[in-house]
């Protein structure tokens, strides 16, 4: 056994929780481990220590008080939750991410300085197969989205390959 797993394993060990084939792997062990012994010598200590202790005794409102503030947290972030999803709903959050995605598209020709053809109708028809993939899903397609963009960028590294003729990209994030 590793001894990783032994001193997971040795506080059932002293508590005498493990079976008796494990009891057997983890005393063999560590008559023959230094470490490990150290390790439980060291628990047993703390154990024998503990045991001095005197056990403390609450007040009497101590269970009531502590429930109370556990379920004054939950209603908090209960509310929190409850908030947010007044302030902002599912259908705003999807239009902004569909007209984000709208100006990305319609921007990025002259954001990248793209004035080829071929490449812009690469882009159009990109564009319109991921539309038409996601009209007919039910909902929104991540999987979709991120094909798509796997897709676009890998156009626009060939675009920018074609331009300035060499065949690094030049943007430094791609691994093509």
């Amino acid at each position: 056994m590793k001894c990783k797993k032994v001193k997971r394993k040795l506080y059932a060990y002293i508590d005498n929780e493990l079976t008796d084939t494990e009891k057997q792997f983890i005393f063999e062990h560590l008559n023959k481990c230094e470490d490990c012994k150290k390790g439980l010598d060291e628990l047993l200590l703390q154990n024998q220590f503990l045991k001095k202790l005197e056990a403390i005794e609450p007040s009497v409102n101590f269970r009531a008080k502590f429930w109370q503030r556990v379920e004054s947290v939950q209603e908090e972030k209960q509310g929190v939750k409850i908030s947010l999803l007044r302030w902002v709903p599912v259908p705003v959050f999807c239009s902004v991410v569909v007209i984000l995605f709208l100006t990305f598209l319609v921007l990025s020709p002259v954001l990248y300085g793209i004035s080829d053809v071929e490449t812009n109708r690469k882009i159009s028809a990109l564009a319109q197969r991921t539309f038409i993939v996601q009209l007919q899903q039910t909902g929104f397609a991540p999987l979709n989205f991120i094909n798509f963009c796997e897709e676009y960028c890998r156009i626009l590294h060939e675009h920018c390959q074609r331009k300035t003729g060499s065949t690094k990209c030049i943007c430094g994030r791609c691994e093509i």
